[in-house]
């Protein structure tokens, strides 16, 4: 595109008292004796980098300004998984809003056969937005999997069985249709809302309703280009209670074949190709245990996460140009390939895991624990 994007907070500073100090923004802001009045965040392109730049604001416009429906931007979510979600390949879209029908705008399926459904709006959303979500929510409670079935094949275009499509999509032939769609993650997907909004979601969350608020924006720049600026969503297991700090770690054979050889040599979890690569590592508190998972395999090793934060490196996909981190394993165990724990094996423990996620957490410690165990007897 020919520039750089510069985020800069614009603000008035005032001065009271003979000195300056800082406030963080997103605080209430009001006058107060020493403080700078810091208003919104700002976004300006930067060009010719160097001692003379220049700048110019972009700015934030509206979806019915630029002619865009809502319609659009929900095709464009659902066949950009990027944009919406922070690992594209997390996620599998079966269905979108028929014109004339009262459904969601897309429905799709994680990794443990979790049903999302996500009602995108271009424009300003408020409580009854909430009202409209909680609706589908409860309708499409009451479908079977036939109805499912169905509605995935429409608009798929291919006359094949959803629950055989998911389990290819999982790795796991023996997922059991009963646990399709039987849970359900719901998200608003809009560029702005009132407080109301914001207020009975978070209320709704505390009563472990899986339910979230997605902010975007549209920007244009000088020169009549535009972006999408939207906070992403991390593809995570449903939360209840009970997490005893385990977790699930893919080792992503999709982009490199053979990379949990060199990571079970080396005692480590790696990745690569994440803007927060560093940051997704560092999740694990020291001492968490891990279960280390290959695709179409099963799990093939646990350790438990040592003080050391990531790093770094370039031994297990060569990709350090493009952000390889590792973080260290201590404790490590692990099994040959024809021994490894299968997908459809831990399920029927009671316990789907979150194949198509990279680094998230288990929430069945009592199935953690026999993975475990039986790692620890065939090491």
């Amino acid at each position: 595109m020919g520039w750089n994007e510069l985020s800069m907070r614009c603000g008035i500073p005032i001065r009271l008292d003979g000195m300056y100090n800082r406030r963080t923004v997103g605080e209430d802001l009001h006058f107060q004796r020493g403080y700078w009045i810091m208003s919104e965040e700002k976004l300006f392109q930067m060009d010719n980098l160097g001692d003379s730049p220049s700048f110019a604001l972009v700015n934030e416009v509206s979806a019915y300004s630029i002619k865009i429906k809502e319609k659009h931007f929900e095709e464009w979510v659902a066949k950009n998984t990027q944009l919406l979600f922070t690992d594209k390949h997390a996620v599998m879209v079966i269905a979108q809003e028929v014109s004339g029908e009262q459904m969601a705008d897309i429905l799709a399926l994680d990794s443990q056969g979790n049903l999302i459904i996500i009602e995108a709006k271009r424009d300003w959303s408020d409580r009854n937005t909430v009202g409209q979500i909680l609706d589908y929510a409860a309708h499409l409670q009451e479908w079977g999997y036939d109805t499912f079935n169905a509605r995935a094949k429409r608009y798929l275009g291919q006359d094949v069985e959803l629950i055989d499509r998911f389990r290819e999509f999982v790795y796991n032939p023996e997922f059991p249709v009963g646990q399709l769609c039987k849970n359900q993650r719901l998200f608003i997907v809009a560029p702005d809302c009132d407080s109301s909004l914001l207020r009975i979601v978070e209320w709704l969350k505390r009563y472990e309703v899986p339910i979230d608020y997605v902010p975007f924006s549209i920007m244009e720049t000088k020169d009549g280009e535009y972006l999408l600026r939207i906070r992403q969503i991390e593809v995570e297991p449903i939360v209840v209670k009970g997490w005893k700090g385990d977790w699930f770690f893919n080792t992503n054979e999709t982009y490199g074949k053979g990379a949990y050889k060199k990571m079970i040599e080396e005692a480590v979890i790696a990745v690569y190709g994440y803007e927060d690569g560093k940051e997704k590592l560092d999740r694990p508190a020291a001492g968490d245990r891990v279960l280390m998972y290959v695709n179409n395999v099963g799990v093939i090793g646990v350790g438990r996460i040592s003080e050391e934060e990531s790093f770094p490196a370039n031994t297990v996909f060569r990709k350090q140009d493009k952000g390889e981190f590792h973080r260290r394993l201590v404790e490590f165990e692990w099994l040959e390939n024809k021994d490894a724990i299968k997908a459809s094996e831990i399920s029927a423990m009671g316990y789907n895991l979150p194949v198509r996620s990279t680094l998230c957490k288990i929430y069945s410690p009592t199935v953690a624990n026999r993975i475990a165990e039986e790692i620890a007897r065939g090491a």
